[in-house]
């Protein structure tokens, strides 16, 4: 009942939207990003990211999965860990950080006890880091970053939030939208997608004082899905440089309904894992 009455004031605000041009209302546009957003419920999301380069050349290089259903609170994160010039299935990973549930363990591969089994821990009130909220299973798409929705920032009454209007953007329609940031030292500007539920497809921010560039996000190759869900393939981030940016590629997203066994993991033979939850230490047997 909740969702239908949610997808019903979602239609709603579309019609009045295309009937009176109303689709500019900076609230509009709010109510149905958040709309939009509370309709999904199960993601299923594997992907990789790499960092920008260091001094030395290296990257920071992770590869994934995230699985959530908002409804039941399941949430699963399986990230692998390398740094290098480039990923190399050959060589070992740094560690791997798994969480179900909102509780997190990590393990390593490579590295051994004094007994010579690979250990893992599982931590009581660890969240992931990655994805940290519960609540949200459209991370870094409604998001400036892990702790940031955009909506909030839209609706910040100090933000001074106005729209600029419409822009095209790599061909394709966009409403653009002006605010301060939370303490008013640098100007921001957000790209949305009117005709795929506002998703962003551009942000930037600008130093007030001497107008350099300090953050700047692209969303690319939005992919539809059932249920007129919509989801980037790419997003990128630039931090200052303009020539050394973020890299997150979607390789698989799912939005099929999951069960508690999507959610369900065993760690590999000779691990060695101390539960600080239950208090016990257990040896997986080959």
């Amino acid at each position: 009942m909740v969702k239908l009455i949610k997808l019903i004031t979602l239609v709603i605000l579309l019609c009045l939207g295309i009937s009176s041009g109303v689709e500019n209302n900076i609230e509009t546009i709010i109510t149905t990003m958040d709309a939009h957003e509370q309709e999904i419920d199960s993601i299923n999301l594997k992907y990789s990211w790499q960092s920008g380069k260091y001094k030395n050349g290296e990257r920071d290089f992770v590869k994934g999965v995230f699985a959530q259903k908002l409804s039941d609170g399941y949430l699963l994160l399986d990230e692998k860990f390398q740094r290098g010039k480039v990923w190399d299935d050959n060589q070992p990973v740094e560690g791997i950080l798994r969480a179900y549930n909102g509780l997190s363990t990590r393990y390593f591969e490579h590295n051994t006890n004094k007994n010579g089994h690979h250990t893992g821990d599982i931590h009581k009130d660890h969240k992931p880091i990655f994805y940290k909220s519960i609540k949200n299973p459209y991370y870094r798409v409604w998001h400036l970053n892990y702790k940031t929705r955009f909506t909030d920032l839209l609706k910040d009454p100090n933000a001074m939030t106005s729209v600029h209007g419409e822009e095209v953007i790599d061909g394709i329609k966009t409403t653009k939208i002006a605010f301060k940031s939370f303490n008013g030292s640098y100007d921001c500007y957000l790209w949305l997608l009117p005709e795929m539920n506002y998703l962003p497809i551009k942000f930037q921010s600008f130093a007030v004082a001497d107008g350099r560039t300090i953050m700047e996000m692209r969303w690319k190759e939005y992919k539809k899905f059932a249920s007129n869900i919509w989801y980037p393939m790419e997003i990128i981030q630039f931090v200052r440089n303009t020539d050394n940016p973020n890299i997150m590629k979607v390789e698989m997203v799912e939005f099929s309904p999951l069960t508690k066994k999507d959610f369900e993991f065993t760690f590999p033979p000779s691990t060695h894992v101390t539960d600080h939850i239950r208090g016990t230490s257990y040896l997986i047997e080959d």
